[in-house]
């Protein structure tokens, strides 16, 4: 169960698919969640979202995770008023766990036309 941000960290590293492995690389990894803070934080204030670069680090996070560790990570790291923009993503990639945090919550339609539009 994660609690903290030492459990977040070990739970991580022991979901982490990359055996060979620097920590800076884990770490690095890790932070591209800090990048969709940061776009999903201009969208708010803008309505513009560089879609692909948050689709591209999502791929990423898929490459090195599975499935649901990716979920658990996006959504115990982003804040809670970002699920409505991070949860069409994950279902536009077929990677949506359904879960207790993000079930109820509406998806956010621009994103959803975005999406759809590529």
């Amino acid at each position: 169960m994660i609690t903290d941000d030492k459990s977040f960290l070990e739970y991580c590293l022991s979901h982490y698919k990359n055996s060979y492995y620097t920590h800076d690389e884990f770490i690095d990894d890790i932070n591209q969640i800090v990048v969709i803070k940061r776009l999903f934080s201009r969208y708010s204030k803008s309505n513009k979202i560089n879609e692909r670069l948050v689709l591209n680090i999502i791929i990423t996070l898929l490459n090195i995770f599975d499935i649901e560790t990716v979920n658990i990570i996006l959504f115990y790291k982003l804040p809670s008023i970002y699920y409505p923009q991070i949860k069409p993503f994950l279902i536009h990639l077929n990677s949506y766990a359904p879960n207790n945090v993000a079930d109820n919550i509406q998806s956010d339609i621009n994103i959803i036309r975005l999406l759809e539009a590529m």
